[in-house]
């Protein structure tokens, strides 16, 4: 018999992010991606060269600054799961895009997904295993019968 999956969905920013993922096998902190203009200066200016590049490639200003300010959230997040200012998480792509710890943190036993949709990102957190997340705004969807 398996047993039940235990779950925390909190609204970032929150201090006790270890404290839930030592005692739930996954942790969900939801963020608000809108920022006023200095929230996303402060934001681009913790992005790596390589995030700083695909910034400034977005065609759409506001695509752009959710980027930003998502990754500061990410690095945020991660650095006080780890312990660790949030500038010193460094992040890479990892398969297909999907944002990964990079260097020395790799070898951390912290898995995560991020999820984006318009101004709100979800990060799902575990000690315990691979997660994965998506988030999508509610629609009609044609022929769902297929799907």
């Amino acid at each position: 018999m398996s047993s039940a999956i235990t779950l925390s969905m909190v609204s970032w920013p929150i201090t006790d992010v270890s404290a839930r993922l030592a005692s739930h096998d996954a942790v969900v902190c939801v963020a608000g991606l809108a920022g006023c203009d200095a929230q996303a200066a402060r934001a681009v200016a913790t992005l790596s060269s390589a995030e700083r590049e695909r910034h400034a490639g977005y065609m759409n200003a506001i695509v752009a600054r959710r980027f930003a300010i998502g990754r500061a959230l990410l690095r945020e997040i991660l650095g006080c799961v780890l312990g660790v200012a949030p500038d010193r998480i460094p992040l890479c792509d990892g398969v297909h895009g999907k944002p990964a710890l990079g260097g020395a943190w790799r070898a951390r036993p912290i898995w995560f997904s991020v999820a984006h949709c318009e101004d709100l990102m979800l990060v799902a957190l575990s000690r315990t295993s691979d997660v994965g997340i998506d988030l999508e705004r509610s629609r009609a969807i044609e022929q769902w019968e297929r799907v």
